[in-house]
């Protein structure tokens, strides 16, 4: 079995999943959990790392690639010349390992909402703060009191230092 690259039609990933799933193929679509403000309110969405691609596992010798192509939310597969992409399995298994670790969702260091942190750099030093909440692109939400309120911020996580 060997992973290829699929190309699959615009906001149709998922549908793509779920009728390949029907046939029996095995489909990988990488995802990661976001924070994004909408009308002044912050929530969590689950956002495709790959947009508008997807992986599926398939066996090259019984080449199924007429049903795989046919398949609704599948746009195509992803071909250099004659011969569709091939994807190293070390590379889908590092993708799984660190989505299912967690990595893509959580930053390396362990800062929790409500912790206690210090600004150590930028406009903010010497601030203390708490946190607010974590994105996965080690960018941290603080609540500062700035100017006789709370105000949320977002700094790098290199920025912060756990306060004692």
């Amino acid at each position: 079995m060997k992973w290829y690259i699929l190309q699959v039609k615009p906001n149709c990933a998922h549908v793509a999943s779920r009728n390949l799933a029907r046939q029996s193929f095995n489909a990988f679509i990488p995802t990661e959990d976001v924070t994004i403000r909408r009308s002044g309110k912050f929530s969590r969405i689950r956002r495709l790392i790959f947009p508008g691609y997807a992986f599926i596992e398939l066996n090259p010798i019984e080449g199924p690639w007429r049903a795989v192509n046919s398949t609704t939310g599948v746009a195509r597969l992803v071909r250099f010349g004659l011969d569709p992409v091939s994807v190293p399995i070390e590379i889908i298994d590092e993708l799984q390992r660190r989505l299912e670790g967690g990595s893509r969702t959580a930053p390396p260091q362990s800062l929790t909402p409500g912790q206690s942190v210090r600004v150590t750099q930028g406009p903010f030093v010497d601030f203390v703060g708490q946190v607010f909440d974590t994105s996965p692109d080690e960018r941290i939400w603080v609540l500062l009191e700035l100017l006789g309120g709370q105000t949320r911020v977002l700094l790098n996580q290199r920025q912060l230092q756990v306060s004692g």
